[in-house]
């Protein structure tokens, strides 16, 4: 459990596309203060592009809220983002099986409040091409998609 003084949300904002993706204008991460200004990402970008849970970043103050600055150290560790297919009970399963997959492979796992978001950080300890080549396979037999958000390995 966060305690509250350790942990603040700092707010990364983002551009969208000419399709409109993604569908929000800003995500808000969960961050460890480390002394002033600066913090360790401490959850898993949905859809901010090169930021990984670990980094360490500077983040202003802004109308009471924080928002990010720059990186001043990155954790090496990489995050991918998943968008399962099928009908509600396909997209559990897919789910299901892509998180203890990626989990015996060393991952960590978020799942956005719509059941067919993933997102996966890839330790700097676990080998990236046996995690996107185990995602490609799925992707080409119609399971999903998945996206390179930030590869540091």
């Amino acid at each position: 459990m966060r305690n509250k003084h350790d942990y603040v949300h700092v707010i990364f904002p983002l551009t969208q596309d000419e399709s409109g993706y993604p569908s929000v204008g800003s995500e808000r991460l969960w961050a460890k203060r480390l002394e002033d200004h600066t913090y360790e990402i401490d959850n898993i970008p949905f859809f901010v592009q090169g930021i990984s849970s670990g980094d360490i970043i500077t983040a202003e103050e802004k109308d009471g809220a924080l928002f990010f600055e720059e990186v001043k150290k990155h954790s090496g560790n990489s995050t991918l983002r998943v968008s399962i297919f099928g009908d509600d009970d396909i997209k559990q399963k897919l789910v299901r099986e892509l998180r203890n997959m990626l989990s015996n492979l060393g991952c960590e796992t978020e799942v956005s409040h719509t059941p067919n978001l993933l997102s996966v950080e890839v330790p700097i300890t676990t080998s990236l091409k046996v995690v996107i080549d185990y995602l490609k396979k799925g992707a080409e037999e119609g399971k999903w998609d998945y996206e390179e958000a930030t590869l540091r390995q």
